[in-house]
């Protein structure tokens, strides 16, 4: 090439890719607004944002560490996720299952140890009851609902399935501890799994009392999920963490997310803020750690949101589709969107002008708020993680929407997923 062409061929990229950065600017302006106010507040400390698009993945920074620490976070900077832990706890059952050591339609209590008792609901049959009531004046008949065990129903069961769709019935936690629900507002309490074992997380069970059929209904339930973890790990005979290590964590090269931290990844772990920015000790998680026990990076999770919307892996490919599958509609007033629940993800309408279907799940804990989002349609997804428990879900839609805010190419992705 003659050199005299260089300098027009410089000006030409840089016309180029400023203006491809200048349209990213436009498209992420909303997010770019709402993360900066975000950790502009007193009680918000730092955000990290990861993109996924086309393959490629970038992470944007905001705000510092800590009032003491002013350190910026980056992409290897870890936060506990919460209630992300449950679709690697889903994806996990899934990948267990191909094992054939218990299949997910199966009932939860033909593969418990030592007796432990799952709550069933009762079908009844109704009929209406005419009689004369001797002590009333009148004498007059009465007709009174009268209600009975079905014999011919007999009772539901709780199955695989029910606890990873959030269906089975049970409620958020045992025990009324701490309560935190992607789609409302947490309880806060202080560090409130700590000494929770697996026993007390079983034997709280028979205390439990269904009041709707497995299946029928979404209830988002922490203990469900925590349940499914220990079970699914109990049947292979591994401890949960390193069942999970060792069917996924390492296939996807995953070294930053764990229950259990190195000293070298505790010097890595963001300090926890509450909503008023106060700092908040690390929780320890015991027997719910399936649930919630997780810490991360964006580095790994955007790994992690890659594979689920591709992989090479035929097993975790496969896996991961099954729990991305919708099971139950919600019917949920905090959600200005469709939405329904898979095996841990939601799938939710990203907005009326693209009606893309993508799929999420937030987390929080005492001092931590995570989200992560992606579609498969157009191979975008995100990552938002803040060491503060004040909520991070619009930032993480509307990166999503600004991923996708061009309709017709986003009809088009939808239109060929259909063929």
């Amino acid at each position: 090439m003659n050199s005299s062409n260089l300098p027009m061929l410089l000006i030409v990229m840089t016309f180029f890719i400023g203006n491809n950065l200048l349209a990213q600017t436009t498209d992420f302006q909303k997010a770019t607004t709402k993360a900066r106010k975000y950790v502009q507040k007193n009680a918000n400390h730092s955000l990290v944002i990861g993109i996924v698009q086309n393959g490629k993945t970038r992470v944007l920074t905001y705000g510092k560490m800590s009032k003491e620490n002013k350190v910026r976070p980056d992409g290897n900077t870890l936060f506990e996720i919460g209630s992300v832990t449950s679709v690697f706890t889903t994806s996990l059952m899934k990948l267990e299952s191909q094992k054939q050591l218990f299949k997910m339609e199966d009932r939860i209590q033909d593969h418990f140890r030592d007796g432990v008792e799952v709550p069933n609901y009762q079908h009844y049959y109704c009929t209406k009851v005419t009689y004369n009531n001797p002590m009333t004046v009148d004498e007059m008949e009465r007709e009174i609902i009268s209600c009975r065990p079905d014999p011919m129903r007999g009772e539901a069961c709780i199955t695989f399935c029910h606890l990873a769709s959030h269906s089975s019935g049970l409620k958020n936690n045992p025990k009324g501890l701490y309560s935190w629900n992607p789609i409302r507002i947490a309880k806060q309490k202080k560090d409130p799994y700590q000494g929770f074992t697996k026993e007390e997380l079983y034997g709280n069970l028979k205390k439990m009392e269904l009041s709707n059929e497995p299946g029928r209904f979404f209830r988002f339930s922490n203990w469900g999920i925590a349940v499914l973890g220990n079970l699914v790990a109990d049947i292979a005979n591994e401890p949960y963490e390193g069942l999970l290590k060792n069917r996924i964590l390492k296939p996807l090269r995953l070294s930053d997310t764990r229950i259990t931290l190195s000293e070298e990844q505790k010097g890595r772990l963001a300090s926890g803020h509450d909503r008023k920015g106060k700092v908040i000790d690390p929780w320890h998680f015991k027997s719910m750690a399936p649930a919630l026990g997780l810490k991360s990076s964006a580095n790994d999770l955007l790994k992690f949101v890659q594979a689920n919307i591709y992989t090479s892996n035929a097993d975790l490919e496969d896996a991961f589709a099954h729990v991305q599958g919708a099971q139950v509609d919600l019917h949920e007033r905090k959600l200005d969107r469709f939405t329904q629940m898979g095996y841990g993800w939601f799938t939710s309408t990203l907005n009326e002008s693209t009606n893309l279907p993508v799929q999420w799940i937030s987390g929080g804990t005492g001092g931590f708020r995570s989200f992560i989002g992606f579609s498969k349609d157009t191979k975008t997804g995100v990552v938002v993680l803040s060491n503060s428990a004040n909520d991070v879900d619009e930032i993480g839609f509307l990166v999503l929407e600004g991923l996708n805010n061009h309709p017709a190419k986003v009809t088009k992705a939808v239109a060929k997923r259909g063929q």
